[in-house]
């Protein structure tokens, strides 16, 4: 068993790993959740736009669209209101898109089939950059990339190997795989380890009496 200072020092690099890993990781929408990328209902036709203006995307995030025999691409302002699919700075067909926002400004998303557009099958995405939203202390509110968890994940496996508790890693990954939110996820890895660090050290005090 390593000693009391060391437990904490790994500790302490643990959770400003954690941070760093979370503040730097980008982010994936969904669009259209689990319907997908589909023409709206006749009585909803702001249903893209009004979710979009729920969101607060950043450059270097993602959205991606999924859908069946339908189209999706990316048009100019003016293109965009009069639905006008001839000239598309983006256009695909896959079924399974992800457009990179890699810019800060306004991206208009129109579906390319015929009429699917005047039935609301399009979408205004304002993105900021990360100067922009630090200034309007805005926070994100859409699923993350599991990229911040995975990293933060590996660097309590390492921990845990040095504080010769690697048994209890299937225990965590079950405890961490309740919860759905990133932040949530890295909290719970967090008060889990804390957790194990007051254990260990009370054992550690018992040992030595």
């Amino acid at each position: 068993m390593i000693s009391s200072t060391m437990q904490m020092s790994l500790f302490l690099m643990t959770i400003l790993s954690s941070l760093q890993f979370l503040s730097v990781s980008s982010f994936e929408y969904q669009i259209g959740g689990n319907e997908g990328w589909v023409v709206p209902p006749a009585n909803d036709t702001g249903i893209y736009n009004d979710w979009a203006s729920e969101n607060r995307f950043q450059v270097g995030d993602t959205v991606r669209f999924r859908y069946k025999k339908d189209s999706v691409m990316e048009v100019s302002v003016e293109d965009y209101k009069k639905c006008n699919s001839s000239h598309p700075n983006f256009f695909s067909n896959t079924g399974n898109d992800v457009v990179h926002l890699n810019r800060s400004g306004s991206f208009y998303f129109m579906s390319g089939v015929s009429g699917h557009c005047e039935k609301g099958q399009r979408m205004i995405v304002k993105v900021v950059s990360s100067d922009q939203e630090n200034d309007s202390g805005g926070e994100k509110s859409a699923a993350a990339s599991p990229s911040a968890l995975v990293l933060s994940f590996g660097v309590f496996k390492v921990v845990l190997t040095q504080l010769d508790l690697q048994d209890k890693e299937k225990e965590i990954a079950e405890s961490v795989e309740q919860t759905s939110d990133i932040e949530c996820k890295v909290r719970t890895l967090v008060a889990i380890f804390v957790s194990y660090l007051i254990i260990t050290g009370s054992e550690f005090q018992n040992s030595a009496r």
